[in-house]
């Protein structure tokens, strides 16, 4: 979306499938919602929906500047950095450098990070799934961020809020992501009227 002067803040939404609109209408994406819903509740907000699909963290840490180039310190970035390097069976320690890394360069610009927490399917092998999960909640209090609960809450596993590749949310499934994050910034005050 483009940024509207009318808006006072920005709110980034970082990264990949999950960000983009993928299979579905850009309107439809959750970062296309999210705005919306906030408007409505009157917070203004202009929400920029920055992706780059089956990319890995690493890519995002090389390009974070070009994508933020128009921030400013009070911003927000929502990073939600998927399964790309996991199902990839990437090393969690360069996964967890990267996101790490990121969050610092978000920071250095004033802009305050949110952590969006993710899985991997428990298909993969038992140890790594386990080891995963648990990047998110370290980083989220390592450097002091807010952290999403499971950004796929209530859409993970239903057929009928996904599409048929079982992984990426339909427009229903998003509608109800983008409510999750919604409330959840409103709650934690991290949005401002």
């Amino acid at each position: 979306m483009d940024i509207d002067p009318v808006h006072q803040w920005t709110i980034f939404a970082l990264w990949d499938s999950l960000t983009e609109w993928y299979g579905i209408d850009i309107k439809d994406a959750y970062p296309e919602q999210l705005e919306n819903i906030l408007l409505n509740k009157w917070y203004w907000y202009t929400v920029i929906n920055w992706w780059k699909s089956w990319e890995i963290s690493s890519w995002l840490l090389a390009n974070l500047d070009q994508l933020i180039v128009e921030s400013k310190p009070g911003d927000i970035a929502i990073v939600v950095i998927w399964a790309n390097d996991g199902l990839r069976s990437l090393s969690l320690e360069v996964m967890e450098k990267n996101i790490g890394a990121i969050i610092e360069h978000l920071q250095k610009k004033n802009i305050q990070v949110i952590l969006g927490w993710m899985k991997i399917p428990k298909s993969l092998i038992t140890t790594y799934w386990k080891e995963f999960t648990k990047v998110y909640p370290i980083l989220a209090k390592r450097y002091d961020i807010p952290l999403i609960p499971f950004f796929l809450q209530g859409v993970a596993g239903r057929s009928s809020l996904n599409l048929p590749d079982r992984m990426h949310p339909n427009k229903d499934g998003y509608d109800i992501i983008a409510n999750n994050v919604a409330r959840f910034l409103i709650r934690k005050w991290i949005v401002q009227q």
